[in-house]
């Protein structure tokens, strides 16, 4: 009798700790080498359209969606995936996934979750009742397969067709917003792109500061190897986004972006969409146009204040010379939006929380101060931020998800990448990109001057032939 309960208690002491481990790998971030993902689904998505004629809104029956997902890729085979809700903490899915697996897991409107993988996944949250036809607008940057978003391999899901691309009257004829998907070179690259089937779908070479729009198809996982360091940036339309800069993170004084032409148009929904540049001290910053190698403009930027920026170029490059923080935002006013970033512990930055519902994350119990309001925020509970430009520091990494919507709309659409809590320790201090372009201000002249010069040198030649002839 005394050998079986020593034998029980044996078994006890041997098997305890890999309850353990499943026990902590169940839901706690501080134990093990566990990847942390978090998220929202905004509370309601749908489109409420303006009718000019009529002065009324109307919520389109056809956009309402009650649910949003998401879509957790494999990287690596064998990788274990849970989601939770929060701040419950009640496991809804488990499963184990395979390199360029799909596992979707579909979540009401207002819930809060959290994602705990043993390996690196690459994550989509997205919604909209046109998204099982990929005719939604994306705007968002891929992560590498290391979880940042400058890398030499990605996997990725492409939400969203590359030949939907919104058309818009400007200027007497129809112009087309968004360039689907494509890969920006930091480097000199030599870039393969692959299906999910292993099939070779490109092989090309890019210069650095090059880039080039990729062949891809809803729904489907491509996989991307480059000899050099690029990003994946997905824009089918002006979405939200914030901007992540080259060396890590959010805060940051190099990025790389574009954005097809914008509209000037007065009426509130459309001149609510813009990018959005705030800096915590006096700064100042030039926007360099890649394809042209010509500077687009350079300004002042006053600290804590948000600067609106109107660049209608495809492919730009921000230089500042203290660290911003840089977000387009899509109007609040006509379809909302959403996106996300986060701070690394220690950080300070001013970040501008437009109308609607946005939120911080902290992985474990963490000092966040807002505004000089010190507060301790608990793992896994949530935080909402309040509409208004915040001074937010922290002592540990944090995300935030930001969906701006003013009160009478939703949310239309939304695909986006999401990062780790991890993520945001990635640095790429060894990455050399190309020199910046050495180039001096330039006066740009605007059109209708062009027009007014023609006409002056007519007049000139006539009155010249005038005199001749006398």
């Amino acid at each position: 009798m005394r050998k079986i309960r020593y034998n029980a208690f044996l078994i006890i002491i041997l098997v305890s700790p890999i309850f353990s481990l499943f026990a902590n790998f169940s839901i706690s971030a501080q134990h093990g080498n566990i990847y942390i993902y978090y998220g929202y689904i905004p509370s309601r998505i749908f489109v409420n359209e303006f009718h000019e004629d009529s002065g009324r809104w109307e919520i389109l029956k056809n956009t309402i969606t009650d649910h949003g997902t998401i879509g957790i890729i494999g990287i690596t085979d064998a990788t274990d995936v849970k989601v939770y809700t929060l701040p419950d903490k009640r496991l809804v899915k488990k499963a184990r996934i395979g390199r360029y697996e799909k596992l979707l897991v579909d979540l009401p409107n207002g819930t809060f979750f959290k994602i705990c993988s043993t390996k690196p996944v690459s994550v989509m949250l997205m919604g909209g009742r046109l998204l099982d036809k990929g005719q939604l607008q994306t705007n968002t940057f891929f992560t590498s397969v290391d979880g940042g978003y400058v890398g030499k391999e990605f996997i990725f899901l492409q939400v969203g067709h590359p030949y939907f691309y919104p058309v818009l009257w400007v200027g007497w004829h129809y112009r087309h917003f968004g360039f689907s998907t494509r890969v920006m070179a930091l480097e000199d690259s030599h870039i393969t792109l692959k299906d999910e089937d292993g099939r070779v779908i490109m092989k090309f070479d890019l210069k650095a500061n090059e880039e080039k729009t990729l062949n891809v198809t809803h729904f489907r996982v491509y996989h991307l190897i480059s000899t050099g360091n690029v990003m994946v940036h997905s824009y089918t339309g002006g979405r939200s986004v914030f901007y992540p800069a080259i060396y890590g993170g959010f805060l940051g004084r190099v990025f790389y972006g574009g954005s097809n032409e914008q509209p000037y148009w007065k009426a509130p929904a459309y001149e609510n969409w813009t990018f959005i540049l705030i800096s915590t001290e006096d700064n100042h910053i030039r926007i360099i146009d890649v394809h042209n190698r010509r500077l687009y403009f350079e300004m002042n930027i006053a600290s804590m204040n948000a600067t609106r920026l109107h660049m209608n170029t495809p492919f730009w490059i921000l230089e500042s010379k203290k660290p911003v923080i840089l977000m387009w935002k899509s109007s609040d006013y006509k379809d909302g939006g959403l996106s996300i970033l986060g701070l690394r512990a220690n950080q300070t930055a001013a970040i501008y929380i437009p109308p609607g519902e946005s939120y911080i994350f902290p992985y474990k119990d963490t000092i966040v101060t807002i505004d000089d309001i010190r507060m301790r925020l608990h793992e896994d509970e949530p935080y909402r931020l309040r509409e208004g430009l915040h001074v937010i520091s922290t002592t540990e990494n944090i995300l935030i998800e930001v969906v701006n919507m003013q009160r009478h709309q939703g949310v239309g659409t939304f695909a986006v990448c999401l990062p780790s809590i991890q993520s945001l320790d990635i640095t790429h201090k060894g990455l050399k990109i190309k020199p910046q372009l050495q180039v001096e201000p330039q006066w740009r002249t605007p059109s209708w001057a062009y027009y007014v010069i023609l006409i002056a040198l007519a007049i000139v030649i006539a009155v010249a032939l005038r005199i001749i002839r006398k």
